[in-house]
C-alpha cells in the first residue's frame, strides 16, 4: 500500500503527517518553523527532518522515499520560493524522482493545505490568523485567490504578531501620555522582562524580537481585550476588520460569495475575535458561513498528495 506525507510548514512549528493510501494516519510528527522568510535554507531543512523523522519514528516507518509528498511551507509565492523549498525536500530525498511521469512532490503555500484539510477538497475559503494571516479561497473551476499572506513588513493584519505589535505600541502611548491608559502597559513590561518602559528600548533593539516571540503577545493582547480594556479591545476590533478585508476580497475575486469559510490559526480560537467576525461577516457577506476545520492543515497535505500518486 502506498505511504504519502504531509507537511506543514508555518512562522511557529513544523507538523508532518503520514498516511496511506486511504487516509488512515500512520504517524505524526513537530519540529521548529520552516517559513522561508524568516529562516535560511539550512534551518528549514533541519526543522522539516526533525518533523518527518518524528513522524516515520511513530509511524515504525524506515528512512524511505514515500510515495508522493505535499509541502505547504509559510511564504511559498513565487517561481523562486517553490524552486527553494524543492530544493530542501530533495536534500531530504523525501521521494524518488518520477523522470517519465508526474512529480510525486508538491509545493505551494501553507494556506492551499489550511484550505484541504479544513473543508477535505471542497471548494471554499479558509482564513488563517496565526503567527501571519491570510485568506485563500478556490472555487469549484479550480481559480485560486490569496489575500494577504505578504508578510509582518506589508500585511498580517489581525494575526498573532500584528495582535502583539500593536499592544506593544499602544503601551508606549500609553506611557507617554498620547494614549488612553490601559492594562497592556503592565503585560507588555511583564512579556518584555523589564521593569520600566526605558528598558523596553534595550530589550527590542539591542536584544532583539523574533516574529515569532512577539506573536506569543498576541493571545494576552485578545486576553487583555476581553476583560473590556477599551483600547486592547479597539484593536482587536482593527483587527476582525481586515481579516473580514481578506475573506471579502477573495470571495469577490472568485465569485465566493455564499461559501464556506474555514477558521485556522490560533488568533480565532478567541471568543471575542470570533463574536467580531460573525458580526461583521453578516453585514458584509451574509451568504458566507464559518465552519471548524473537519482536518488539520497536515492532514489537508497528505490529501494533496494522494492526487500525484500514479493511478
Amino acid at each position: 500500500m502506498s505511504v504519502v506525507l504531509g507537511v506543514d510548514g508555518g512562522g511557529t512549528k513544523t507538523h508532518a503527517v503520514i498516511t496511506d493510501e486511504t487516509g488512515r494516519i500512520l504517524g505524526e510528527g513537530l519540529g521548529g518553523p520552516t517559513n522561508i522568510d524568516d529562516h535560511d535554507l539550512e534551518t528549514a531543512t533541519v526543522h522539516l527532518e526533525t518533523a518527518v523523522n518524528q513522524a516515520r519514528a511513530h509511524a515504525q516507518l524506515k528512512t524511505e522515499p514515500f510515495d508522493a509528498a505535499f509541502l505547504g511551507i509559510a511564504g511559498v509565492v513565487s517561481a523562486a520560493d517553490h524552486a527553494l523549498v524543492r530544493k530542501f525536500a530533495r536534500r531530504l530525498e523525501l521521494t524518488r524522482p518520477n523522470p517519465t511521469g508526474p512529480d510525486p512532490l508538491g509545493v505551494d503555500h501553507d494556506a492551499r493545505v489550511a484550505l484541504a484539510g479544513g473543508l477535505s477538497g471542497r471548494p471554499g475559503m479558509v482564513l488563517i490568523a496565526g503567527t501571519g494571516s491570510a485568506c485563500f479561497g478556490m472555487n469549484a473551476a479550480g481559480e485560486r485567490h490569496l489575500a494577504g499572506g505578504w508578510g509582518h513588513l506589508l500585511a498580517d493584519e489581525g494575526s498573532g504578531y500584528w495582535l502583539g505589535l500593536e499592544a506593544l505600541r499602544a503601551a508606549v502611548r500609553g506611557f507617554d501620555g498620547r494614549g488612553q491608559p490601559t492594562l497592556l502597559e503592565h503585560r507588555v513590561l511583564d512579556f518584555l522582562g523589564v521593569h520600566a518602559p526605558e528598558e523596553m528600548m534595550h530589550r527590542l533593539y539591542v536584544i532583539g524580537l523574533s516574529r515569532a516571540e512577539l506573536a506569543a503577545f498576541g493571545p494576552t493582547t485578545l486576553e487583555v481585550a476581553a476583560s473590556d480594556d477599551g483600547v486592547a479591545r479597539a484593536i482587536v476590533r482593527r483587527g476582525a476588520t481586515a481579516l473580514v478585508d481578506t475573506v471579502e476580497a477573495t470571495a469577490g475575486r472568485l465569485n465566493l460569495v455564499a461559501s464556506e469559510v474555514v477558521l485556522v490559526g490560533g488568533v480565532l480560537r478567541s471568543e471575542l475575535m470570533l463574536e467580531l467576525l460573525r458580526k461583521q461577516l453578516a453585514m458584509r457577506l451574509p451568504q458566507t458561513s464559518l465552519v471548524e476545520a473537519e482536518h488539520s492543515p497536515a492532514y489537508g497535505a497528505c490529501l494533496l498528495a494522494q492526487t500525484l500518486l500514479p493511478i
